[in-house]
């Protein structure tokens, strides 16, 4: 009898060891931090469990009926019920295969001497997020969820339509409305931009860069999705147009037109290709040298080309498989049968001529820096979300010297980023001629000067 609770005993232990990532936490070299809450869990369970095991062990032994074969079996059940636990997984924020933040440990006792009375359930979703392997589980249902969907692949953010391999995420279903609060907060950010700028003699741009929904719908949705999004826009901008002759452009009528099969949007992101950012770049650079005869328009003699299935948005980032690809969590190459045509500047080639730094340190908040002797006697300060970084290797060609700030905005707390006076001290250094403005969705002006309340 008393071996067996030995034995039941050194099992725990080595239960212990393997969980020991569960309740030890490494925080420096020569600094641990003990979960004794969570080692007092799985010592008495571990200890109860091995008890437990021992005394059916002792019972098979007993009956001559029972094989060999049967104990050790139960005997892998036991310790397999102990492999999700043995190596938890503390460093990852987010599931890529799942698109979502995964579930962070919070502890019993709280600073302030308080009590998590939700414990239990916190506790629950932390290991369910955690455990051991499950990358590879969740891996393996996705492969077996994608090669049984028929003609469209669905998960939780966005699908694949398999007849033609365009990918969607839920967030391009967001449909525009009017409304006298969002107009009224345009119309003052832009009586605001146009004060400063004719105190420093600048002249604004407003390009309004349609996204693929309003282009190519029937490729897109497996419905007809009737959005109104275009309608909505061009009701800001006439509004806006009426209220004072600013320069805005909203290119989706050349786009329309001038649609080549699926070439001017990525089907498997959601920003426009090269191609249909130089479409959207020889409308403005009109509309701009209409005000500077000097500024220089880039031709297709200008660039040399080159073809991929891959994307690539951000300058310098390389290729990738595409941001709706990566959301969806697909693991299949074969769904990228496009080849995108890329524009290569020609004297981007041969002079060092391109900066580009992060803004505080932080990816996703980029400036770039262009020379080119162009003898235009022009310099423009570029600014906008991620539907700028195509468009500024156009537009950096046509001045001698651009500044262009890409911000990306993905939540609140990143409004603030789309405050113009941040930028206040680049746009003096630079002193520009010309401020050109892009944005994705017409409702970005709002924020131009936001404030944290």
């Amino acid at each position: 009898m008393k071996k067996r609770y030995i034995i039941a005993f050194i099992i725990t232990l080595i239960i212990l060891f393997i969980t020991n990532r569960f309740w030890i936490e490494f925080k420096a070299v020569h600094h641990t931090h003990i979960e004794f809450y969570i080692f007092t869990i799985i010592f008495v369970c571990g200890y109860l469990l091995s008890l437990k095991l021992t005394e059916y062990l002792a019972d098979f032994k007993n009956l001559k009926n029972q094989s060999r074969a049967e104990i050790v079996f139960l005997a892998l059940f036991f310790i397999m019920l102990f492999v999700p636990m043995s190596h938890i997984d503390f460093n990852t924020i987010k599931s890529e295969k799942e698109n979502r933040v995964i579930a962070a440990y919070k502890p019993l006792f709280l600073p302030k001497n308080e009590i998590n009375y939700n414990y239990g359930n916190d506790f629950n979703n932390w290991f369910n997020d955690r455990f051991y392997l499950r990358p590879v589980i969740v891996g393996f249902y996705n492969d077996l969820k994608y090669y049984i969907a028929d003609r469209y692949y669905v998960t939780a953010s966005g699908f694949l339509n398999k007849k033609n391999n365009w990918i969607v995420t839920f967030f391009e279903l967001n449909k525009y409305q009017y409304s006298k609060e969002t107009y009224t907060a345009i119309i003052n950010n832009l009586k605001t931009l146009e004060n400063y700028c004719e105190k420093n003699n600048i002249k604004v741009y407003i390009l309004i860069a349609p996204r693929r929904n309003e282009i190519i719908k029937n490729e897109l949705y497996p419905i007809k999705y009737n959005n109104n999004n275009e309608k909505v826009t061009k009701k800001y901008i006439n509004k806006i147009k009426k209220e004072k002759k600013y320069k805005i452009l909203y290119p989706i009528d050349i786009l329309k037109k001038s649609q080549k099969g699926n070439k001017l949007y990525f089907k498997s992101d959601t920003h426009w290709t090269d191609e249909g950012a130089y479409l959207a770049y020889l409308e403005l650079i009109k509309l701009i040298k209409a005000d500077f005869p000097s500024v220089k328009i880039s031709y297709a003699d200008d660039f040399d080309y080159l073809y991929t299935n891959k994307v690539m948005v951000l300058p310098k980032e390389g290729f990738h498989n595409g941001l709706a690809y990566r959301s969806l969590g697909l693991n299949d190459e074969n769904v990228l049968d496009t080849d995108y045509k890329y524009f290569v500047y020609k004297k981007l080639r041969t002079a060092d001529i391109f900066e580009y730094a992060h803004i505080d340190r932080e990816p996703r908040y980029n400036k770039y820096d262009y020379k080119y002797n162009n003898n235009t006697n022009l310099k423009l300060f570029l600014f906008g979300d991620s539907f700028d970084l195509n468009l500024m290797k156009f537009l950096s060609t046509s001045f001698d010297e651009t500044k262009a700030i890409y911000t990306w905005v993905g939540e609140n707390k990143d409004l603030p980023r789309f405050n113009l006076k941040k930028y206040e001290e680049g746009i003096q250094e630079i002193k520009p001629d010309v401020m050109v403005l892009c944005f994705s969705s017409i409702f970005r002006l709002q924020f131009l000067f936001y404030e944290e309340k």
